[in-house]
């Protein structure tokens, strides 16, 4: 399944499946902000704006054509005899690399194969095409380079000792990260070695260049993204704070973005590697006794036993708060007053919550302005009941069981 967010808050937009029919699909332009690569997912995609495509290979051996305008699917390429591990397009022809150890060029108007290449030992996990050349790596530790119109084979590089697990070609600098952690830039027409460094103490899962300064992301399995000296390969700073393996990294709206395993996508300052926030798609609750904290279509806010509107998505922040945003998509405010709402659909310092942990396993919720979201003697939301804000212990009503609603894998 494929998830559209808005970029500064990690609000969810859009959902299409490779299984089902789109709900929403858009035209993605090919002239992105970057050049990236990731060996870590099982959904693989590769858009066409000029035609209105969109190219999907799941689990299996099938590629599909869908319309980015309506979801519609269109065609299925068949031909691989093992699982489609990537995927890659040139002006004219769609790439196809397989566990079957075969690359394949596709001519979409006719969804027929025009041509196999064979020369690896093992399964091809990524490719990239530049011009008329094509760029293939594999589980046996090599890279092919192809004529990419005939499928003649022109070039091997056998620099790694592990297989490559991902690679980008960018502005005449071809990157290659193998399952040892080895990050290797090589000049793309010569095939001669930039720098080689130990980039993690693990596998590189995701490549990533930047296409305002050229900088070089790494993500890997350690959990540690890196940032890189393209000409060098001097590491210019680590980013921590996932704590599964890094399965994507993006830049969007100044800022790089990251995927990982642990289920959260964090929003990342590019150059000083500060975590800015941390979305993660998932609901959350807050029971007190048979009761539980609920956000009305009025803005109002309640402590109902009426199990209606009290999942709430949660959106981390870089400074340790949170902010809780309702299915309206309003955030739960807390103001000077100790009024509770959910009617602002911004996040401003009454949307900045601290989810405080209890020693008896409750969570209380804690405003900005010291004091603790508890309930009125109504079944309202409140806060600052208790005797003077900046108080450190909550009281039973400031109390919650902090559930999780739902996951989404």
């Amino acid at each position: 399944r494929i998830r559209g967010w808005a970029a500064s808050m990690g609000q969810g937009l859009t959902s299409c499946s490779a299984g089902a029919t789109a709900q929403r699909g858009e035209s993605l332009s090919s002239r992105l902000p970057y050049h990236a690569s990731a060996r870590s997912s099982q959904m693989l995609c590769e858009a066409w704006s000029s035609s209105g495509w969109v190219v999907c290979a799941a689990v299996g051996r099938s590629i599909f054509l869908y319309s980015a305008k309506t979801g519609k699917k269109l065609e299925a390429l068949e031909g691989h005899a093992s699982p489609v591990t990537c995927l890659v397009s040139s002006e004219s022809s769609l790439f196809s690399g397989s566990v079957d150890k075969t690359v394949m060029r596709w001519d979409l108007q006719t969804s027929r194969c025009v041509a196999t290449m064979r020369g690896h030992t093992g399964p091809i996990w990524c490719l990239a095409v530049r011009e008329d050349r094509l760029f293939s790596a594999a589980d046996d530790t090599t890279v092919i380079v192809w004529d990419a119109d005939c499928g003649k084979k022109l070039d091997t590089l056998s620099s790694h000792t592990s297989a490559v697990r991902c690679m980008v070609e960018a502005d005449g600098m071809l990157l290659t990260g193998s399952e040892g952690g080895v990050l290797l830039c090589s000049r793309s027409a010569a095939m001669t070695r930039i720098f080689e460094v130990r980039a993690h103490a693990a596998a590189v899962t995701c490549l990533l260049v930047a296409a305002d300064d050229s900088s070089v992301f790494t993500g890997s399995a350690d959990a540690l993204i890196k940032r890189w000296d393209p000409t060098r390969g001097g590491c210019l700073a680590t980013f921590r704070g996932h704590t599964e393996w890094v399965t994507c990294l993006v830049v969007a709206d100044g800022a790089l973005f990251s995927g990982s395993r642990d289920r959260t996508i964090r929003r990342w300052h590019p150059s000083s590697a500060r975590l800015l926030a941390t979305f993660e798609h998932g609901t959350v609750s807050f029971r007190q006794r048979s009761s539980f904290l609920s956000a009305q279509e009025d803005g109002t806010v309640s402590v109902s036993r009426v199990s209606e509107n009290e999942k709430f998505t949660r959106v981390d922040h870089g400074d340790g708060t949170v902010s809780l945003r309702t299915a309206r998509r309003c955030f739960l405010s807390v103001g000077p007053t100790g009024r509770v709402s959910a009617c602002s659909q911004t996040i401003g310092r009454d949307e900045r919550l601290e989810l405080q942990e209890n020693s008896d396993g409750t969570v209380s919720i804690r405003s900005h302005h010291g004091s603790f979201v508890g309930c009125s003697d109504e079944g309202f939301a409140c806060a600052g009941r208790g005797e003077g804000a900046g108080r450190e212990v909550p009281s039973a009503e400031e109390r919650f069981a902090h559930c999780l609603i739902e996951q989404h894998w």
